[in-house]
């Protein structure tokens, strides 16, 4: 694993910035991050009061309710929405992350990777081997076991596993980071239920 590391670490400072994958349901949509220094590194201390306020405000705007002044500046900060003035003078505002509006649109959606899935594992599954086989030859003996129940979960949301395989994707250009203003909206998906 030293080698791999080292070798992503000289192209990028990605793996020691990654803050990994962030998962929230709230009472009217569910909130989804992966946060790195390409979006803008969001999660702090703060977070987790942010996050629920994200949602709640969210969660209004898609019911149609109006924010205030505050609750608008709040998101368009954390770069959720952007506000614009209106015709009448009035301002109105647009999500500037993805949403996925309806059931429907997320089983098309789950449908896809599906299909991407299937396509590559093969030669995904190459790659987790020697992940795997990495992080195992220096893993002491004692903790091996331990080592492997752990390895069982890592690409489903180990942040290192997955922001390791984005650093490759930026390192041999098949994957171009996003200009500035995209990096706070990058990344975030919110669901509707």
């Amino acid at each position: 694993m030293k080698t791999i590391s080292k070798r992503l670490c000289r192209r990028t400072s990605c793996i020691n910035a990654a803050y990994g994958p962030f998962y929230r349901e709230g009472k009217t949509v569910n909130y989804f991050q992966f946060d790195s220094e390409w979006s803008g590194k969001r999660i702090d201390n703060g977070f987790l009061y942010k996050e629920e306020e994200y949602i709640r405000l969210v969660g209004n705007l898609l019911a149609g309710a109006q924010l205030k002044p505050e609750d608008a500046a709040f998101l368009a900060q954390a770069g959720l929405i952007k506000v614009c003035g209106g015709p009448d003078g009035k301002h109105e505002t647009a999500l500037q992350c993805v949403l996925i509006n309806d059931a429907a649109t997320e089983e098309k959606l789950v449908a896809i990777g599906d299909r991407i899935k299937k396509k590559h594992q093969a030669a995904f599954s190459g790659y987790v081997r020697r992940y795997t086989d990495a992080v195992l030859a220096e893993t002491p003996a004692h903790l091996r076991k331990l080592r492997e129940y752990e390895l069982q979960f890592t690409v489903f949301g180990d942040k290192r596993f997955v922001t390791n395989c984005l650093c490759e994707l930026v390192g041999n250009g098949k994957l171009r980071l996003p200009a500035e203003k995209q990096k706070p909206a990058l990344s975030t998906v919110i669901l509707r239920k």
